[in-house]
This record gives C-alpha cells, structure tokens and sequence, in this order.
C-alpha cells in the first residue's frame, strides 16, 4: 500500500468512526427527530468531494443536503457523483450563505482551498453549524 492510499484510509475510517460513535465531530443535539444528520459540503474539489461521500457512505443516517463551490463544473459534478455514489441528488448552490442560512443543515464540511478554510468556518459556526475542516485551518496569524 502506497502512502497517498494510506493515509485516505485513515482518514476516512477516522471520521466514520467519530460519526458513526456519535464522537465530538459532531454534538448530540445536530441529531433531529430521525436522528439524521443533515451535511452541507462548501468546496466541491476531489479532497473534500471523496471524504464527504466516504463518511456518508459509512451511515445511511448521515447524508449530503447541499454542495457548494463558485466553479460550475465542479458543482455539477459534485451534484452527479453525489447522485451515482449514495443514490440521491444533493441541492447545489453557489453561495455558501444559502448553507448556513438553512435551518435543516447540522454541519458544513469545509473543503474549499486553504485560503478560505477559517472564513468559511467562522462564517459556518457564527451560524450554528458544526464545522469538519482539515489543514491548513489559517494562513495568517489574524485568523
């Protein structure tokens, strides 16, 4: 096994673990009537595309509500490969406002390029989400 496949593995297996245990990814109150955990990805790139479908891909009860990224084409493939990976179509959106203004999403997984790690999760927790953002989480010491 090559290290890039390693690494994928873990990390994947960790975060389905954290949320398949209920651990801190995400708190017990984002859990609604069904105990359905409702996620929003911002930045629809391969990192942060193939993460996001591999958490939901671990528990039915997690699933993609919206993707978000200001780039058409990724968009529309985040949209087609949400469709043909977990059997469901996910709503698109260009502006991340629209994420964190939507009452149903429980948590925005950030994925956008590292510049935008810390707007888009500040933005997302002054919200109410809960956020999974991985490095860099800032660029600058401001942030």
């Amino acid at each position: 096994m090559n290290r890039r496949k390693f690494i994928k593995t873990g990390v994947l297996a960790t975060a389905g673990a954290t949320i398949c245990t209920g651990g801190s990814l995400f708190s017990a109150s984002c859990a609604g009537a069904n105990d359905r955990i409702v996620l929003a990805l911002v930045g629809c790139g391969g990192r942060g595309l193939g993460t996001i479908i591999g958490c939901c891909s671990l528990n039915p009860n997690v699933v993609i509500k919206t993707v978000c990224d200001v780039n058409k084409t990724k968009l529309a493939k985040a949209v087609d490969r949400v469709e043909k990976d977990l059997g469901y179509k996910p709503a698109a959106t260009e502006n991340m406002d629209e994420i964190f203004n939507d009452k149903d999403v429980d948590a925005v997984w950030v994925a956008t390029p590292e510049h935008w790690h810390t707007p888009a999760s500040i933005r997302a927790i002054q919200a109410g989400k809960d956020v999974y953002v991985e490095k860099n989480p800032t660029v600058n010491i401001w942030e």
